[in-house]
């Protein structure tokens, strides 16, 4: 099993404005209890980069910050 040491703990906020208007769930949504599964997947970085990426840079905390923040904003509010 891998061991995970928790350096930081941040909050990441959308990087553009979201709607701000209430989105109403389904019955269905509202049937089925709550969960939250704590799983994060992580995957190795690529052998060989694209040429307009660089691959040292694959699990920087700034790139993962930046990129979940982009990813907010397509699927708020989730």
């Amino acid at each position: 099993m891998m061991k995970v040491e928790v350096v930081e703990s941040t909050l990441v906020a959308p990087s553009e404005e979201t709607p701000r208007r209430a989105l109403w769930l389904s019955n269905l949504d509202l049937a089925v209890p709550k969960t939250h599964t704590p799983l994060v997947y992580y995957y190795p970085a690529p052998a060989t980069a694209a040429p307009d990426t660089d691959s040292a840079d694959f699990f920087s905390p700034e790139r993962l910050k930046a990129a979940l923040a982009k990813a907010l904003v397509l699927f708020y509010p989730l």
